[in-house]
This record gives C-alpha cells, structure tokens and sequence, in this order.
C-alpha cells in the first residue's frame, strides 16, 4: 500500500480521533510527516490528560499490553513516538480490513 493511499485512509480517523484539524493532517506528505504530527498530539495529551489518551486508544481498539508496555518500558522521549506507530499501526490494519470486505463496484 503506498503512502498516499495509506494517508488517504487513515487520515480522517486519526483527525477525528485526536480531534487534530482535517486540513493539518491533509498538509502530510508521507507517513512520517502523519506520525510527526501524531506523536506531538499524543505528547500534549500524556501531558494534560493521560484518561482522555487512553480512552482514545480505547476507541480505536489499540491493544492495551502494547500500549502499557511502551509506556512503562520506553524511553520517555520515545513513548508519543512508539504510540503515534502503534496508532497509525492499528489504523492501517482497519483500512485493509475496510478494502479487503469493501463490495466491488
């Protein structure tokens, strides 16, 4: 799958999720630039409000034992790094699973 449709994909459940403007995440150019932009958000939220970030992951059905194992095992500057990948992990699992059971035109 190539960068763009990926970011095609998992740019409007990442923006509604974290609640990030549409037109910041349609501004990436490449994954990197989506888990740049990710992990800022996800760092503001370990920040301010670690309940609503997990309810997050809750929602878009992250596995708990992943998440909680890179938070209590990574470095701290790594962690909204690590769950920015696990996210965009998940999400990308979902838009493959949406087109592999998506009905033919």
């Amino acid at each position: 799958m190539s960068d763009l449709i990926a970011l095609k994909d998992l740019s409007p459940a990442i923006s509604k999720n974290f609640e990030m403007d549409a037109g910041l995440i349609s501004t990436c150019q490449n994954l990197n630039d989506l888990k740049e932009k990710l992990a800022h958000a996800i760092s503001i939220l370990l920040n301010r409000d670690m309940n609503r970030l997990l309810n997050i992951f809750y929602r878009m059905d992250l596995s708990e034992q992943k998440v909680n194992r890179i938070i209590s095992e990574s470095a701290p500057q790594e962690i909204s790094s690590q769950l920015a990948d696990l996210v965009i992990e998940r999400e990308m699992q979902k838009a493959i699973t949406r087109s592999k059971y998506k009905p033919s035109e």
